[in-house]
């Protein structure tokens, strides 16, 4: 038995293992899955709120800081 005999042997696995996957991520992509209006709309409003939620807040307070009136 040659060495290169032996070393094709893998690669032919590989390739056979790479083509059957290849087959089964084309067959699912076929039948995209419906998605309803409500899990839509659902979805966007979470993903708004954890925006909002996420958003970086100011540390600590502002003080606004304002002049006394003058007494005449």
């Amino acid at each position: 038995m040659s060495s290169i005999s032996s070393q094709s042997r893998p690669n032919r696995r590989n390739h056979s293992l790479r083509s059957i996957d290849r087959v089964s991520r084309n067959s699912s992509r076929l039948r995209p899955k419906p998605i309803s209006y409500e899990d839509a709309y659902t979805f966007a409003l979470r993903a708004a709120y954890l925006h909002h939620v996420l958003q970086k807040r100011p540390k600590g307070q502002q003080f606004i800081t304002t002049s006394k009136p003058s007494k005449k």
